[in-house]
């Protein structure tokens, strides 16, 4: 039987199930897209597709372009239900598919449990579809609630990822402070923070509130304040030069919260 070009298959069907509103990769996306250029590497071997697998998976590609779940469904449910002996490659690239089609349906649950079988078939299926299936896990096991799962799947990411840039870490640290293990997060987002700065990538304001709301809770007030400097200069707002004016009063800097306090008036941040 006429076997297909794994390069090419890869290139079309490595779906991941996007987590953006608008159907993009999501978080996963711009993971990747911030790496640096990878370094040469070994090409993993692995086992090639058949035709009648890379006909199923046109079916269902063409379903789920049309929308028709069901029958996107029923294409790729029907060929893992055959009694034919599948490799690893070609149940992994059903299984991503079978996993995306329940993404679309918010099946969130059996979203996970394809792309688990996915990650499970190991070095015999391309690299690039094993990282990617393994980032979208951790990411739909936030969504869920499954922290322990979430943290597993990103550390496994990270340790096969090419130079990852500051999102995995930024995503742990939202991990660990869901689950109050605020000592870990500060670690993750100072991480994502050094990473974010070596390499001149922008680091958002949400990070930035995090990361101050960490510190507080922790009554860390140098860092508290040190955050808030960061926060006025980058994303002068209310808020913030308000925050700093009441640390630096609580601080006992009552010079500092003055001049605060005045220059947020200079800025018409307050009314004159």
């Amino acid at each position: 039987m006429k076997r297909l070009s794994i390069g090419v298959l890869a290139l079309l069907f490595a779906l991941v199930a996007p987590l953006g509103q608008d159907g993009s990769l999501g978080v996963a996306q711009a993971a990747a897209a911030e790496q640096e250029p990878k370094k040469k590497q070994k090409t993993r071997r692995v086992p090639s597709l058949s035709e009648s697998v890379y006909k199923k998976l046109g079916e269902g590609q063409e379903a789920i372009d049309a929308k028709d779940y069901a029958l996107a469904l029923e294409v790729i449910q029907g060929a893992l239900n055959r009694s034919r002996r599948y490799n690893e490659n070609e149940i992994a690239n059903l299984h991503n598919m079978l996993g995306y089609i329940y993404y679309l349906k918010d099946d969130y649950d059996g979203a996970l449990r394809e792309y688990k079988i996915v990650v499970e078939q190991g070095e015999k299926i391309p690299e690039g579809l094993e990282v990617t299936t393994l980032y979208t896990v951790a990411q739909l096991s936030y969504v869920q609630e499954n922290y322990e799962d979430a943290l597993y799947y990103m550390e496994v990411w990270i340790t096969k990822a090419t130079n990852p840039s500051a999102a995995p870490r930024f995503f742990l640290a939202t991990v660990y402070y869901q689950m109050k293990e605020f000592d870990k997060a500060i670690d993750q987002m100072e991480r994502g923070v050094q990473i974010a700065q070596e390499r001149g990538t922008d680091i958002t304001e949400q990070n930035w509130g995090l990361l101050n709301f960490l510190y507080y809770e922790k009554e860390d007030w140098p860092n508290v304040i040190r955050v808030l400097q960061i926060l006025v200069e980058e994303f002068p707002k209310r808020e913030h030069w308000v925050r700093l004016a009441g640390v630096y009063g609580q601080e006992g800097f009552e010079k500092k919260q003055l001049y605060t306090l005045e220059a947020a008036y200079t800025a018409d941040f307050f009314e004159k």
